[in-house]
């Protein structure tokens, strides 16, 4: 024993994954940036999965051949996305702040 603490790279990285309720709306993906944010000296690594009702809305929609029943959960994407990337987005109500 040299009496080193081992360094951060020895130590391996956590992973954290997130998917389903955990990232259905803008105020979920803010709870989950808190928790990543909080694990930071863990060296997360972040893995995120389908949106809230996407998987099935997919299943679904290869089941229906048609990709028209997805739009509501891909606009809902977009919504989060401008919103995470965009402060000045009109986020506030709805689930989507």
């Amino acid at each position: 024993m040299t009496g080193r603490s081992p360094s951060a790279e020895s130590t391996p990285p956590t992973v954290l994954k997130f998917g389903g309720t955990s990232v259905e709306d803008t105020a979920a993906f803010e709870r989950v940036t808190e928790i990543v944010r909080a694990e930071r000296r863990a060296r997360p690594v972040v893995v995120v999965s389908a949106m809230s009702g996407v998987t099935d809305a997919l299943l679904a929609s290869v089941d229906a051949a048609s990709a028209a029943d997805l739009e509501p959960h891909l606009e809902r994407h977009r919504v989060v996305a401008r919103c995470l990337l965009d402060t000045a987005a009109p986020c506030r109500g709805s689930g989507m702040r």
